[in-house]
């Protein structure tokens, strides 16, 4: 038998491929790390072969390049490997079409690329290919059919920009206001379930229970609820409440249903701003602007299991207690403000 190759290691090498081991962005970098790793050990390349399932002539292969040339060696170059079934250079926009066509379907639109591009692959190559191209898979968005006016919007979005930085930089306090209603036909989740069982969720008519809420995007929050229909007495009495409890200059950001813009708030905003509290309306027709949205959403789908919807004293509480732990134990992590988004 003849001797056994020892590659000796500095510290710094040793350390460096570690490193690619455990974190490198490829899986043959990561094995070619191992590699020398083991090689440094003493060990033969036929059992190095053996381990990672592969020919001694490969291991020596890259013992030599990294003699060479390092680590930087042990990474695959530029057109080695198989090459890929789909180029973005050459197929982008074909893919594109085809999930414009079929964006639930994924199949459909695999067997429609398969047959455009004269070439089988598999859906998970497809959606491989998504993943590097920047698409996923997510809720479709509801928006209104009507649209703001594009300046009002553009000029009403800087500002809210404006006051999303002076938030950040903790100058002001930046509220989002809306109201909901969990009703006692409840909106049904996905959950798991094992085969043996049956999970389902009561439901009647009847009227739940009605939320107002103000949050921020750090979570802090103003909560109430009413088994009556929320009005504008009742807003303007919670923003009454609220103006007495600022710590700074506070804006509150609404939408403009009749509730938020008629007469009865009218007649406080300037009381409420003389005590630090300043509404801001969003533009017409942009409910995608107001995060607490957001809440009502994770209410209805996370926050209520099955057995809540028992009955009305039992969403009642459920609902209070979900809204109660909001920014304690319920934490919402919400995306930055996207201040370089335009109007589309």
């Amino acid at each position: 038998m003849g001797k056994t190759k020892v590659i000796q290691l500095s510290d710094a090498q040793r350390q460096e491929l570690i490193d690619g081991y455990r974190s490198g962005k490829s899986h043959a970098f990561r094995q070619c790390c191992q590699m020398i790793l083991l090689k440094s050990e003493k060990r033969t390349s036929r059992e190095i072969a053996r381990l990672l399932g592969c020919h001694k002539i490969t291991v020596n292969g890259w013992v030599k390049r990294f003699e060479v040339e390092g680590t930087e060696g042990l990474k695959m170059r530029p057109g080695r490997g198989r090459r890929a079934i789909l180029s973005a250079a050459t197929d982008l926009n074909r893919v594109r079409a085809a999930v414009i066509r079929s964006r639930q379907r994924i199949g459909l639109a695999r067997t429609e690329l398969e047959a455009e591009l004269q070439k089988p692959f598999s859906t998970p190559t497809l959606k491989r290919f998504f993943e590097k191209n920047h698409c996923r898979f997510k809720r479709i968005r509801k928006r209104l059919k009507k649209k703001p006016p594009a300046g009002v919007y553009r000029l009403k979005r800087e500002l809210l920009g404006e006051m999303e930085r002076l938030s950040e930089s903790g100058e002001i306090d930046l509220y989002y206001g809306d109201e909901a209603g969990v009703a006692l036909e409840p909106n049904v989740p996905y959950g798991w379930q094992f085969g043996d069982e049956e999970v389902s969720m009561p439901s009647e008519k009847g009227t739940g229970i009605n939320c107002f809420g103000l949050l921020t995007r750090s979570n802090k929050s103003w909560m109430a609820t009413s088994e009556e229909k929320i009005d504008a007495a009742f807003v303007v009495e919670q923003l009454e409440r609220f103006s007495f409890s600022l710590s700074k200059l506070t804006v509150v950001v609404l939408d403009n249903a009749r509730i938020h813009t008629g007469k009865k708030m009218r007649e406080r905003i300037g009381a409420w701003q003389g005590r630090g509290l300043f509404i801001f309306y969003l533009p017409t027709y942009s409910p995608h602007l107001n995060i607490a949205e957001t809440l009502w959403r994770k209410l209805k789908y996370e926050g209520l299991a099955a057995e809540d919807y028992e009955s009305k004293a039992h969403l009642q509480y459920a609902v209070s207690l979900a809204l109660s732990t909001f920014g304690k134990s319920l934490q919402i992590r919400f995306s930055g403000f996207k201040h370089s988004s335009v109007y589309l």
